[in-house]
């Protein structure tokens, strides 16, 4: 009876240092793939996403025209695209009751400009992990919240049974990563909750052991960089069953992509399967997977095209697999089984949602070099092996 009570007072007194090392509790929501957060400011309520790929933070001009201006600073993008910014301080602002005083970011009216093709959130603003500095987070998946730790105060034996990997400081500006090595290829992954994505990496390490797993090649375009918006077409292989190693963890059945002009980048698909510790004063993520499933399932590989919206407004093949030698990139597409397009993008899942009830694609009605012409469709997925 005495050791069940020793028990218990230990198990009580490691749910009080828990809960006592616990600084915030900040609900998220996801939308767009993104975990969105509220922002308080000046008595106003805004979305702003929670960007462990940031390494400050952004407020957007059309919200936020902040006066207190400490310097002009030169930033490039992706595409080595340069632009001045003003690096400002806010006064406050406000996270789930914690007020933060003297908040540095950027300020400019660069995410009104990209991000008017989304149709579930207006982002205001980032939250980069310079705020965070001091902090240990935790990412639930499951309860859709972020927990803000002091990392003096919590009891590391919480990581027990996690994997644990460590970053250094100089890689990536301080922002988190991990080491991951595929093939005996090692290379640096950002652990990146501001990227819709899944496990990305750049071809240029991995495309001669491609032929060596269950693979797919899709052409894409697309739009490169926040300052440029440099136009390219990106050649992008999706690997089925290749093994990666993160330290100990090891991941034998997850997808992922190499793409010639992406960076290494681990995206919030991939890290909402796994339950999360960031400590960013030690600089150590620990990770442990939430059950035995792997989600990897883009749908330009699995219909064959995806479609996008060109300066004209009208719809158009952005994204086309390999053996797909029907489309071609930039057809502008008029309908799809005699079904003219919504008018609206943010329609364009739901659209083709009732065409897969419908029994799929069968017929699409392109414009291509100023001529319309019907193609009969008929696609049928298969792994390259």
């Amino acid at each position: 009876m005495k050791s069940k009570s020793i028990y218990l007072l230990l198990f009580l007194m490691y749910g009080f240092f828990v809960s006592y090392a616990q600084v915030l509790t900040i609900p998220y929501e996801e939308k767009n793939g993104w975990p969105i957060i509220k922002v308080e400011v000046e008595g106003k309520e805004y979305d702003f996403l929670f960007d462990t790929g940031a390494a400050i933070s952004l407020f957007d001009k059309k919200y936020f025209d902040i006066k207190n201006v400490i310097r002009e600073i030169t930033l490039s993008d992706i595409s080595n695209k340069e632009t001045q910014e003003s690096l400002v301080s806010l006064d406050r602002l406000t996270i789930s009751g914690k007020v933060f005083n003297n908040v540095i970011g950027i300020n400019n009216d660069n995410m009104s400009q990209q991000h008017h093709f989304m149709c579930d959130v207006k982002l205001h603003g980032i939250i980069g992990i310079h705020m965070l500095k001091n902090y240990i987070i935790e990412i639930d998946p499951i309860g859709q919240h972020i927990k803000l730790y002091n990392h003096k105060m919590l009891d590391k034996k919480v990581f027990d049974t996690y994997t644990k990997h460590k970053y250094k400081s100089k890689d990536n500006n301080g922002r988190p990563s991990i080491t991951a090595i595929v093939n005996g290829i090692k290379t640096q992954l950002l652990f990146d909750t501001g990227s819709t994505g899944y496990l990305a990496i750049p071809n240029i390490k991995m495309e001669k052991f491609v032929s060596n797993y269950k693979n797919k090649v899709v052409y894409s375009e697309g739009r490169r960089g926040v300052y440029g918006l440099e136009k390219t077409i990106n050649k992008r292989i999706y690997l089925a069953n290749a093994p990666i190693k993160f330290g100990n963890l090891e991941i034998k059945e997850q997808s992922f992509i190499l793409e010639d002009n992406l960076l290494n980048n681990i995206g919030f698909q991939f890290i909402k399967e796994y339950h999360t510790y960031i400590d960013f004063y030690n600089k150590i993520i620990y990770l442990k997977k939430i059950d035995n499933k792997f989600y990897c399932a883009e749908e330009e590989i699995f219909k064959g095209f995806t479609l996008g919206l060109n300066d004209n407004g009208c719809f158009y093949v952005n994204s086309i697999n390999s053996d797909n030698d029907l489309l071609q990139i930039e057809d502008v597409v008029l309908k799809i089984n005699d079904q003219e397009l919504p008018l609206s993008h943010c329609d364009i899942k739901e659209f083709f949602k009732q065409i897969e009830r419908n029994k799929g694609v069968k017929k699409i009605r392109i414009l291509r070099a100023n001529q319309e012409m019907d193609i009969d469709y008929t696609y049928k997925f298969k792994w390259n092996e």
